[in-house]
């Protein structure tokens, strides 16, 4: 491996194969990880122990990893921006009720 960059959602690594052959990453397979070899999409395959594996060609090959939210999380994840938009919604139409309330009481308190 000559290089290996990592971020929080993508993984870079740079390797060289002296021949055909599998090669075992040290990241966990996971299904919604997107895959590609010098550029090109590949389907990872899952080795027993949980591990992610390639086949690839002889020679130097640039892997990326990229991570991405399952689909119930990204259901999950819009759901809680709109339970909290609603939310701050109803607390901005009780306080602005509130204040109107309160306008007209003080109206009527002082005729």
């Amino acid at each position: 491996m000559r290089r290996h960059t990592l971020t929080e959602e993508r993984v870079e690594l740079d390797v060289v194969l002296s021949q055909r052959g599998f090669v075992r990453l040290a990241y966990g397979y996971w299904p919604y990880t997107d895959v590609s070899v010098d550029g090109v999409v590949v389907q990872p395959m899952e080795t027993e122990d949980r591990f992610t594996a390639l086949e690839l060609d002889a020679g130097a090959h640039l892997v990326v990893l990229q991570h991405r939210l399952s689909p119930l999380r990204q259901v999950l994840l819009w759901l809680a921006v709109a339970i909290s938009l609603a939310t701050a919604w109803c607390f901005f139409l009780v306080r602005r009720s509130s204040s109107i309330t309160g306008t007209i009481t003080d109206t009527v308190d002082t005729a």
